[in-house]
């Protein structure tokens, strides 16, 4: 038989470690590399259950087990960690880590269906705010920080070409080592892109992205970096044309 015997829901068939061995009569033994079958596994179904090798007209025999599978537990990937004050929570930036028994793991966006985050207020000035994000009877920590922006926006024009839209972004005070984003989301909020665009000089940038028939609006975000994600200016919605 194989290695593997024990399997959770939704894992394939490994076949590694398994010998087929044609015996013959006068104690010849052959070992056989191709041409048999393997019928009666369904991963999709809990359970012990018999595995059929057949060769010719013989067949052999093993069995393994089945088990459901299930969530073990989950951890918080935030790519955001500062707010500035009285902003409020963005969940475009969480990705929910879930761990199951079989040692498998997957990465799910935030959905407001089935996650909730709790412990955010944005009202008051403070260096590490712990958030609990629940999932499915599981929940996660991860902490976060409420910050005062540090260079606000001051203009923002743009301009609409026949398949683009160009945004003009002017901020207080040298913002040169700093990374400019804008955050398009369609009709429902739902996030479309996201693009990031290097300073012109002095404090001035341009971003153009291509005109998206379901996008209605653009939040502009300046943050020190796409890894940490701290708001240096409050950010503005603009309504695309």
């Amino acid at each position: 038989p194989p290695t593997k015997l024990e399997y959770y829901t939704g894992q394939p068939l490994d076949l590694n470690g398994m010998v087929v061995t044609a015996l013959f009569s006068g104690d010849k033994s052959v070992v056989i590399e191709e041409g048999y079958t393997i019928e009666g596994y369904d991963s999709t179904v809990a359970g012990e259950q018999t595995i059929t090798v057949t060769y010719g007209n013989k067949t052999a025999q093993f069995v393994v087990t089945v088990m459901e599978k299930a969530i073990e537990s989950i951890s918080v990937k935030n790519s955001r960690l500062a707010y500035m004050q009285n902003e409020e929570f963005d969940t475009q930036f969480v990705t929910v880590v879930v761990k199951y028994n079989g040692g498998d793991t997957s990465e799910l966006p935030y959905d407001v269906n089935t996650m909730t985050v709790t412990g955010f207020d944005s009202s008051e000035l403070c260096e590490k705010q712990t958030l609990t994000l629940a999932y499915n009877g599981f929940e996660a920590t991860f902490d976060i920080s409420i910050i005062k922006a540090v260079a606000p926006l001051t203009t923002t024009t743009t301009k609409i070409g026949a398949n683009y839209t160009r945004f003009y972004v002017d901020f207080e005070g040298d913002m040169s080592d700093a990374t400019i984003f804008i955050s398009v989301v369609d009709e429902n909020g739902k996030l479309e892109k996201l693009i990031a665009a290097e300073c012109d000089g002095d404090s001035r940038y341009t971003l153009t992205i291509p005109s998206l028939t379901k996008s209605k609006l653009a939040k502009v975000f300046v943050w020190s970096g796409l890894e940490t994600i701290k708001p240096l200016g409050v950010p503005e919605f603009i309504e695309i044309k």
